[in-house]
């Protein structure tokens, strides 16, 4: 009965020593999933503000013919 009891302790040692590894494996994998998304976003952010400003007039002056236009429905 002594030796169950020793290969019990021994496999909770070993569960509780796998299971805090597997947590911070987890937790590594999650920065690492992050790390991805930020970087994957910070490449197609929209380029400065002043630089959006030199572009505004001509977009508004391309898109208003197609505003007055008149589209049939059907």
């Amino acid at each position: 009965m002594r030796g169950a009891w020793c290969e019990y302790d021994v496999a909770m040692h070993l569960a509780t020593r796998y299971k805090v590894i597997s947590k911070l494996l987890f937790f590594a994998s999650l920065i690492v999933a992050w790390a991805m998304v930020l970087v994957g976003v910070a490449k197609v952010l929209p380029p400065p503000p002043h630089a959006a400003l030199r572009c505004l007039p001509v977009t508004l002056c391309w898109r208003q013919p197609s505003l007055l236009q008149i589209r049939a429905k059907f």
